[in-house]
């Protein structure tokens, strides 16, 4: 049997409600039978300090101080409610009581932000794990103020969803800082509250002082006025749409683009008028007259199930239930691999933004169910091109991967039973071994493919991420052991390289002066990444 690997994805287009201008009058929640832990009645005036606007529905809302609001116990005013900053627990809070924290954070430099605010992000990013199935209202308005979730669940799932395809990869790490920033703020407020959580507040704030003088600041975005024109909250309101506009361009599926693009070529030169099933037809019907699109039918055996695309010429194949990717016409050739004898179907088609492909294993099954599916004797077969595959030393597990695409991500190929259970067996190990990084069977599954494909290094106690530009460590058991480093010039070249023939003897991989070593050697750069921790401590972790 087959199955696709990592990189298999859909991304809903992440719709953001109707949105109207900001308002200061009477808040939508009245009626509410139950409010979150942290929030209360307000009496407080308007007269706070402005930290954060979003909107509800078509209700805007701004944050802004109480006027008992103070350093040591901060209250934030959102409409016609408050809510004390140190009672919100990220791991039980409702969407408003999150919006009130986050806005605070980076008010108060607490969550080294730039940009789009946190919580915009925050609620963009949390749209994945909706479409996942880990939960589901994120927009809902009557859901706002009243339904308590655990945020930091809800962002390490869409994070490893995120982290598993390279196009996403940057909303993964800035998912994480999010996480990361809300566990530090978990751990700060259950201290006491006038030692620690007041030593990170002048801390941060000697940190700003000092960027100040040395010009070192980027620019600000400031609330200013107690009310909003329709054009300034127009304004407002696009920034946040920022993120998800980048998302929506990153993972849509390029099927419409290929198709519009195919047409647009073939039909050059071309004088003669043909309806619109026609043209599909004529379009796709290239040189090889035995696959012809006009003779594709639906067609199923026990594993697989091949569903025609005529729309966008080609086949869709089904493993297990599970769409494995649609080929064109001209992918429907077994790609041989001379040196290991691996058969593989690869498809262009299916793909981020042309940076992507999809793969399967073929088999018997597969090979004789697609020839009835396309209307053929036979399936041709072509040597493999432009892809090579590797086999992971651990269990022997092949993958296809594209040169240049190390440490973005390949496809794991599970070409049987016996693959099939070593694969499960490692995402278990995943599972049960790290559960404070590893929080469902799913990213388990993601993590044991990121190590087939070369891109983690496990310890005893986390694990080393190897990306193309990064390299990281997350411990399971306490994160203020992490570190990160970027990787810059032809660092990552080398490093891969070296990796190749020493992977195997390395030792300690879980600390950075290892990596730091090698990189050295191999006359390499990079930029180490201070953490907050680190920077509260003063020193760099190994």
């Amino acid at each position: 049997m087959g199955i696709n690997g990592v990189g298999s994805f859909y991304a809903q287009n992440y719709d953001v409600p109707n949105r109207g201008r900001a308002t200061r009058g009477k808040t939508s929640v009245d009626d509410f039978a139950s409010m979150g832990s942290a929030t209360s009645l307000s009496e407080s005036s308007d007269n706070g300090k402005r930290i954060g606007l979003t909107a509800v529905g078509n209700v805007g809302y701004i944050a802004m101080y109480a006027d008992s609001s103070t350093e040591q116990d901060p209250i934030v005013k959102v409409g016609d409610y408050e809510v004390r900053v140190k009672d919100v627990d990220p791991n039980n809070a409702t969407k408003m009581e999150m919006f009130a924290l986050m806005s605070y954070m980076d008010d108060k430099g607490l969550t080294n932000n730039t940009g789009m605010k946190s919580f915009n992000k925050m609620t963009a990013y949390s749209s994945q794990a909706e479409y996942n199935g880990y939960c589901s209202g994120i927009y809902d308005e009557n859901a706002a103020w009243t339904v308590e979730r655990d945020w930091i669940g809800i962002l390490g799932n869409a994070k490893e969803t995120f982290f598993s395809i390279p196009q996403t990869y940057n909303q993964g790490l800035e998912c994480e800082k999010i996480i990361e920033n809300l566990k530090k703020w978990s751990d700060t407020s259950s201290d006491d509250e006038n030692t620690d959580y007041q030593k990170i507040l002048s801390e941060r704030k000697n940190e700003i002082y000092e960027k100040v003088k040395n010009g070192d600041t980027e620019e600000s975005f400031q609330i200013g006025g107690s009310s909003f024109t329709e054009k300034e909250w127009d304004k407002l309101l696009s920034e946040v749409d920022d993120i998800t506009e980048e998302m929506r361009e990153a993972m849509r599926e390029e099927h419409q683009k290929r198709f519009a693009e195919t047409v647009e070529e073939k039909s050059v030169n071309r004088t003669e008028n043909v309806d619109s099933t026609d043209a599909i037809s004529k379009l796709f019907d290239t040189g090889n007259s035995e696959i012809k699109v006009s003779n594709f039918k639906e067609h199923e055996t026990p594993n697989y199930k091949f569903v025609p695309e005529p729309e966008i010429g080609g086949m869709r194949i089904l493993v297990n239930g599970q769409s494995a990717g649609v080929f064109s016409v001209d992918d429907l050739k077994i790609k041989v691999d001379e040196q290991t004898g691996t058969r593989v179907l690869i498809s262009e088609m299916g793909g981020y933004g042309g940076a992507w492909y999809d793969a399967i294993p073929v088999d018997a099954e597969l090979e004789n169910g697609l020839a009835e599916a396309i209307g053929v004797e036979d399936i041709s077969e072509v040597e493999l091109e432009g892809y090579y595959i590797g086999t992971h030393a651990g269990t022997g597990i092949q993958y296809v991967m594209r040169p240049g695409d190390e440490g973005r991500g390949g496809k794991v190929l599970l070409r049987d039973a016996a693959d099939v259970a070593k694969y499960n067996a490692l995402a278990e190990e995943y599972y049960n071994r790290y559960p404070n990084l590893v929080t469902s069977q799913e990213s388990g599954r993601i993590y044991a493919s990121f190590e087939i494909c070369g891109m983690i290094e496990r310890t005893e106690t986390g694990f080393v991420r190897i990306g193309f530009d990064n390299i990281s460590y997350n411990d399971n058991f306490d994160y203020k052991k992490n570190w990160s480093a970027k990787l810059t010039g032809d660092t990552w070249e080398m490093l891969w390289k070296w990796l190749e023939e020493n992977r195997n003897r390395m030792e300690k991989v879980g600390e950075f002066s290892t990596w730091g070593n090698i990189i050295d050697e191999l006359g390499g750069s990079y930029e180490r990444v201070w953490s907050d921790e680190e920077i509260l401590q003063g020193y760099l972790n190994n």
